[in-house]
């Protein structure tokens, strides 16, 4: 349960730092600088000489958008999902627990006392 918190806080922060990183996106103009994904250009790991110099970006805005991607669509959609899984087992585990221990409550019915 421990560790499921610290996951859920975890995306939590990644995801301001990654609202954080997609403003700064905006603000310089780099959201369309990597026209493709997953890969940039053709290329995984999108390096300086492998951008079309007729693109009308730099590098850094190239990088910018790719880093974004990576952040939202490798590390922390993840996240979230595992942590979305782990959540449900352990929802459905109390579920049944709990059904477990509402039928150990019920009262058996009386002996029949004979008259």
């Amino acid at each position: 349960m421990r560790a499921l918190r610290l996951a859920a806080g975890g995306a939590a922060l990644l995801t301001f730092c990654l609202i954080v990183l997609g403003a700064w996106v905006r603000a310089t103009g780099s959201g369309l600088s990597c026209p493709d994904w997953p890969t940039c250009y053709g290329h995984w790991l999108p390096l300086p000489g492998e951008i079309p110099p007729s693109v009308g970006y730099s590098y850094a805005q190239v990088m910018l958008e790719w880093l974004h991607r990576l952040i939202a669509g490798v590390i922390l959609g993840p996240l979230i999902l595992l942590i979305a899984l782990v959540a449900a087992q352990i929802v459905s585990g109390l579920l049944v627990s709990r059904e477990r221990f509402v039928e150990d409550e019920v009262p058996s019915p009386r002996p029949r006392v004979p008259a």
